[in-house]
């Protein structure tokens, strides 16, 4: 289940490093409130590795960040479907209708 897949994740971002950087967008014009646009598990993952391991090494993880109003809400709503897609292969039947809807 997702309890497995974020502990293998964990497990690969220990050993080789985080490969792909999460993708966010400021929500307001000093870029304090951010949405995690894809990576959700990956931010897990390294939850679970500061939990586990601590150290500063996991408080922050490396992100592509969208300046504030530079996505449209449909923009960022097809990053989500887009980057949902590609790494899971397959999306829940909402998930799909939401997604074929943009």
């Amino acid at each position: 289940g997702r309890k497995e897949k974020i502990i293998a994740l964990a497990e690969s971002i220990y050993y080789n490093g985080l490969l792909q950087p999460i993708v966010v967008r400021e929500l307001d014009p000093d870029g304090i409130t951010l949405e995690i646009l894809a990576g959700h598990t990956r931010v897990e993952a390294y939850r679970a590795l500061r939990e586990t391991i601590g150290g500063k090494d996991y408080d922050m993880i490396q992100a592509l960040v969208f300046p504030f109003n530079t996505l449209s809400d449909n923009q960022a709503e097809d990053i989500v479907c887009d980057t949902n897609f590609m790494q899971r292969g397959t999306l829940s039947t909402m998930e799909t209708a939401r997604c074929i809807q943009l």
